[in-house]
Parts: C-alpha cells; structure tokens; sequence
C-alpha cells in the first residue's frame, strides 16, 4: 500500500537519498527543495516502506535540512537551538509548539530588551513625552527579577513601575507564576494588564493593554504593521 503511495515519486526519492550501498547522503539544499522533499507528509509515506526508508525518514540530517524554513529568521527559546544540533526531529515537533506558546517564562520577561509605546487611544498628554510619538527610538525597557523595571525614558525614569504576573493573588512584585498576562503598577497604582502574543511571521513576543504596547523586538514605525 505504501509502496503504491510513492509510485511516481519513489525513484527520484531513491536517487536523491539512499545509495545504492546501503548508505545514505542527502542532497544540496537547492535540489532538495526542488525536488519537493522538504515536506512532513513525504517523510511520514518514506517512513512507511520499510526500515531502510524508515531509518532515513526519521534521521537528524534530514529533520535538520527540513527545519531550515522553520527556524531561519523566527524567535525559538534557547532550549529549542541547542536541541537543533543534537535531535532535529524533536526540536522541529517542539519548534511547531512553541509557536503558538503566549505563556512567557520568566527568563524572556527578564532577558528580553522591550521597547515600549503608548498606544494614540492612551490619550494626547500620555504621547506627548512618548519619544516613540516624536519620531525618536521607542523607550527600551527591562524587566527585572524582583519586579521592578528600569527604563531609558528620562521623563519616566523618577516613576516607579513594578510587575507581577497576572496569576498572582497579591499586589506584591514578582509574585505569581508564569503567563500570558502581567500585571504592571505604576506610582502605587494598577494599570490594565498586559497580555502577551506571538508575531505571526518570526514569532517574536509582544505584550499589550488598551492603552501601551510593549515589544520584544524592534518597534515598528507608525503605519507599519506590527
């Protein structure tokens, strides 16, 4: 039945991966994507023949060729690049998770430089000492571990502003666990809670409320999409 499957495919498969000895090799990127191997649903059929194809269907080479589109130019934890070099099938199923992941640890909430603006729905005063709104670089803001957070905006810089996880049933900083949502105070007072997200192309985290947009790469300018 499987064999049937590849009938049209399984010669030019044959040629490009397995050698004649037993051994395999596989090709220069630019034929492979030509070729069309680089897809889940091949390797799952390959897998299926025999163990041979099985074996070569599921080897690190092959996952780390087909994970080159995946991982070029995206965000991935630490945990998943160093996963690349030692199992490529299991760092492209967990690369597929961690793509929709919103919940931040607590080592990107803290590792992470944000860069922060007002949103135009906080209000013309908020904008007017928002450097992001005079055409300067976006305030750059960190996180720290015991929650509070330090900020390049000289304007804010005398205010304290505090976080704590969303999660959290005290108002004390850095209480809580890890989510999807933090809770900031400002000068004693709680601001509306932040809810994190993924960018749909490089998967880089942004957090925002009604009012303020924080994100965890470069600010886009207005007009551009986020």
């Amino acid at each position: 039945c499987c064999r049937n499957m590849l009938l049209g495919e399984s010669e030019w498969l044959l040629e490009a991966v397995i050698i004649a000895t037993g051994k395999w090799q596989v090709v220069r990127k630019s034929e492979w994507m030509n070729m069309g191997l680089a897809t889940v649903e091949h390797l799952g059929i390959c897998a299926c023949v025999n163990k041979q194809w099985a074996a070569i269907a599921t080897s690190h080479l092959v996952w780390l060729e087909l994970g080159q589109p995946l991982w070029e130019g995206r965000y991935f934890p630490q945990r998943i690049h160093q996963m690349r070099s030692e199992d490529a099938r299991k760092a492209y199923k967990l690369s597929l998770e961690d793509a929709v992941r919103t919940d931040l640890s607590i080592e990107e909430l803290t590792g992470f430089e944000w860069q922060f603006r007002f949103k135009r729905a906080a209000g013309p005063q908020w904008m007017s000492f928002d450097p992001y709104w005079q055409g300067e670089p976006a305030t750059k803001v960190q996180f720290h571990e015991n929650g509070s957070s330090t900020r390049d905006n000289p304007m804010m810089s005398d205010i304290e502003i505090t976080w704590r996880w969303a999660s959290s049933k005290s108002m004390a900083p850095a209480s809580g666990h890890p989510c999807n949502r933090i809770q900031a105070n400002v000068a004693g007072r709680d601001v509306p809670s932040y809810i994190a997200s993924r960018h749909p192309v490089h998967n880089g985290f942004l957090m925002q409320s009604c009012w303020a947009l924080y994100t965890a790469f470069e600010m886009p300018r207005p007009g551009e999409d986020v």
